[in-house]
């Protein structure tokens, strides 16, 4: 369980550091799968095997309770959103996407400028 923390840590430093946003969040997403199993093995398995005996089915419920929570939470406090810098291509300021202006016979079409 230390190692695929430790990994997620040297992921964080790398990202911190100026690693590509999108390259942090797929070697995070790689390195977290095996800490995940880890985690839903302990909670699955019987407490003869060293686990907590939840089974299978209140694992389950457990690991939607949660992420129920964190969807909720992130919705109700915007603590996601990034209003401090500027947008990226195809963006506004609010971070929703713009739409491209439409293309019509009669004219060429706009970019997104």
């Amino acid at each position: 369980m230390l190692l695929p923390l430790g990994l997620i840590l040297a992921v964080l430093t790398a990202w911190k550091l100026g690693a590509g946003p999108v390259l942090s969040f797929w070697l995070a997403y790689i390195l977290t799968r095996p800490l995940g199993a880890n985690i839903g093995d302990y909670l699955a398995s019987d407490k003869s095997e060293g686990g907590l005996g939840l089974g299978t089915f209140g694992t389950s419920i457990l690991f939607l309770g949660t992420i129920l929570a964190v969807v909720v939470f992130l919705t109700v406090t915007d603590k996601d959103r990034n209003r401090g810098h500027p947008p990226g291509p195809g963006l506004t300021g609010s971070g929703t996407p713009r739409r491209r202006p439409p293309c019509r016979r009669s004219a060429p079409c706009a970019s997104w400028s």
